[in-house]
């Protein structure tokens, strides 16, 4: 039956092409007869040629184009599309395009103590939170510039970021404890300072994320079903431990650690809190094993929505173009529109084979992510594309944590105990 139906497809229809790219990147929304045996490369040929035809300058080598029919990036030819997405050869169809991604090429392989918990990506450098209990920073160059102990229990979570011309470090550890420290910068490296031991879970912290407007308040969760708030005061971000600077650096004077306790400790979930995004100001997202997804107000203290996720865990959390990006313990990503009233989700991805560990949006285009998995894979998607846009298989073991460095890298760790950095060749557009 479905033999009749493609070959009930014509070998020609009419199309129109249209963008939201510069004016640059346009061609006129006429009609064009194309032929059905085109796919996403031939079709991408085509349009290069059409727009160096429009203008007096070439368009740089190398660029490619992706193309989407209702709603679904073409892969294959546009027949195939056709009788997939049941879309009907009469009248004139319309083909979206964007540039495409080029395809990651690895960078860098470091080689760590220990497996990779976490990785978190701030300013000019990044840091890498291992299972023993240390973090290790690396420059823009993937150069090694600080090994440390922060404490020696099982580091979960890890969320750097900068404030004023600090560089503050929080570390959640399998203790129930947030261990804050700031990265101090010396003519010889750097060091860190431990600011404050943040104590309010009751089980393994698993999660931190930080308000984006004012990262010294920040959200938590872990294995005891709460969600935790905290609050950084000026208090808590002086220097404790050590007089600061070089004096500091060369004779440390031993004080009493500082004490936080959370602003609030919410039980929201029946099970443990694998993940915690602060979406907006005053929205949270959590992510648990409890097979849910909840939407909880950090001003008013109470979740706002729960989306069920049926009989899969969340293991991993997103947040772009307001929709919600879950991974989960079967493998399957899927994304979440908290606007609608439907309950199912808008799309539904899959390409890995087990665990999804980790999910992280790229800023600048919130249409593509990145997702690590116990498979031993990372791939980049787009939210408009069911298939991944490639699959990075350096590791040989589980991933356990993905993050993106600007619009060009992406860092990747886990159970092999590396650290991947792999580069687009350019930026996404």
């Amino acid at each position: 039956m479905e033999e009749e139906l493609y070959d009930r497809i014509p070998g020609e229809i009419f199309c129109t092409f249209r963008t939201n790219l510069s004016a640059r990147y346009r061609v006129p929304e006429t009609a064009l007869n194309i032929q059905t045996n085109m796919n996403e490369k031939s079709l991408s040929i085509m349009l290069t040629e059409l727009l160096n035809s429009e203008s007096d300058e070439e368009l740089p080598q190398g660029l490619r184009f992706e193309f989407m029919i209702n709603d679904d990036f073409l892969r294959g030819t546009i027949k195939s599309h056709m009788l997939k997405h049941s879309i009907s050869s009469e009248g004139t169809i319309t083909i979206y395009y964007c540039l495409a991604l080029n395809e990651p090429k690895k960078q860098d392989e470091i080689s760590v103590e220990d497996w990779v918990a976490a990785i978190s990506s701030s300013g000019e450098f990044y840091g890498v939170g291992l299972m023993n209990g240390d973090l290790s920073l690396y420059n823009q160059e993937n150069k090694n510039v600080l090994n440390a102990k922060i404490y020696d229990k099982q580091m979960n979570c890890l969320k750097i970021f900068e404030h004023g011309s600090k560089n503050i470090a929080l570390c959640g550890f399998s203790d129930e404890r947030i261990r804050v420290h700031e990265v101090v910068k010396q003519k010889k490296g750097f060091s860190t300072n431990e600011l404050c031991l943040a104590e309010g879970h009751e089980g393994s912290v698993l999660a931190i994320d930080v308000n984006p407007l004012d990262p010294t308040i920040y959200c938590s969760g872990g294995f005891d079903h709460t969600l935790n708030l905290w609050k950084l005061g000026e208090k808590e971000l002086e220097a404790n431990g050590s007089a600061a600077g070089e004096a500091g650096a060369r004779k440390k004077v031993k004080l009493a650690v500082r004490k936080l306790a959370p602003m609030s400790r919410n039980t929201i979930h029946f099970d443990a809190i694998s993940s915690c995004i602060w979406a907006q100001d005053n929205k949270i997202i959590t992510g648990s094993y409890d097979h849910t997804i909840k939407l909880f107000d950090s001003e008013k203290l109470y979740e706002t929505q729960t989306i069920n996720c049926k009989d899969s865990a969340v293991t991993g959390l997103s947040y772009a173009n307001n929709l919600i990006i879950s991974g989960h313990e079967d493998a399957y990503i899927k994304a979440w529109d908290p606007r609608a009233n439907d309950t199912a989700p808008v799309k539904i991805y899959k390409a890995h084979n087990i665990w999804i560990s980790q999910i992280r949006s790229l800023e600048s285009n919130q249409n593509v992510f990145v997702s690590g998995a116990y498979d031993n894979n990372v791939k980049v998607w787009d939210l408009r594309s069911s298939y991944p846009l490639f699959s990075i298989k350096t590791h040989t073991d589980r991933v356990f944590s993905v993050e993106w460095r600007g619009d060009e890298t992406i860092l990747s760790g886990g159970s092999d105990s590396k650290v991947a950095v792999h580069r687009l060749a350019e930026a996404a557009n």
